[in-house]
């Protein structure tokens, strides 16, 4: 079982607001900011995937290189069981 959702070579948290009754998340490890929220699981995924594909098509917008997971980042991740 992962505690993360992982799409394009970014990773996202999976967070529960029991006030709100909603999951949500954000996209880990950059400097921006970029976050999703849904009501189930499954939607909450698309809704990370709709949220990594947004960041990158608007950072080509912008003229802006996207962030991404340094590889030594990536390696030490792949190495954790909870990720």
């Amino acid at each position: 079982m992962s505690n993360v959702f992982k799409y394009k070579g970014y990773i996202g948290s999976i967070e529960t607001s029991i006030q709100d009754m909603c999951l949500h998340g954000k996209i880990l490890f950059i400097n921006d900011l970029v976050t999703y929220e849904a009501e189930t699981p499954i939607s909450l995924k698309l809704a990370f995937q709709k949220a990594v594909n947004d960041y990158i098509e608007t950072c080509e917008t912008l003229g802006k290189k996207p962030q991404y997971i340094e590889k030594a980042v990536q390696d030490k991740l792949q190495q954790d069981p909870l990720y």
